[in-house]
């Protein structure tokens, strides 16, 4: 998998993203207005992206145990939305948190990022060992709400 996610560039996943909204919202059945992107794993990082590049789209992002800080600050400072990001307690130590946390601050970011006790990478995938419970329930209290607020 690795050589298809390197190839999968920033450009190839902000032109899929265009698409995709594109798509989506021309369809008779979503209705206007803002919309959010949520994305576990990797797919977390595209979705910060996504929301760095339609912030007059996207008004609400979240991310699971994902490698949110590759996007780099210069897409935060982009991003209008407001975030939601959860870590999986083996992917960073409250260290790099707060250095990751800083940085979303400085940007401007309007979010929540904490690391969920307990858990480790693939918290939310119930058909894997790295499921937790506890962990996906937290999950749907984070989002959830983000999605109430903003949608």
């Amino acid at each position: 998998m690795l050589p298809l996610i390197e190839a999968h560039t920033p450009e190839l996943v902000l032109r899929d993203a265009s698409a995709y909204l594109g798509f989506l919202t021309a369809q008779p059945e979503v209705s206007t207005g803002p919309v959010g992107v949520t994305g576990y794993c990797i797919g977390g990082l595209l979705a910060v992206r996504t929301a760095a590049a339609h912030p007059d789209q996207v008004a609400a992002v979240a991310a699971f145990h994902a490698p949110v800080g590759a996007a780099g600050s210069e897409s935060f400072s982009r991003i209008t939305a407001q975030a939601h990001f959860g870590h999986a307690a083996s992917d960073l130590t409250p260290e790099t948190l707060g250095e990751l946390n800083e940085a979303l601050d400085a940007s401007g970011v309007n979010c929540t990022s904490e690391i969920y006790p307990g858990t480790v990478h693939g918290f939310t995938m119930a058909d894997t060992d790295a499921f937790n419970s506890a962990g996906l329930h937290r999950h749907g209290e984070r989002l959830l709400p983000l999605l109430g607020r903003t949608l």
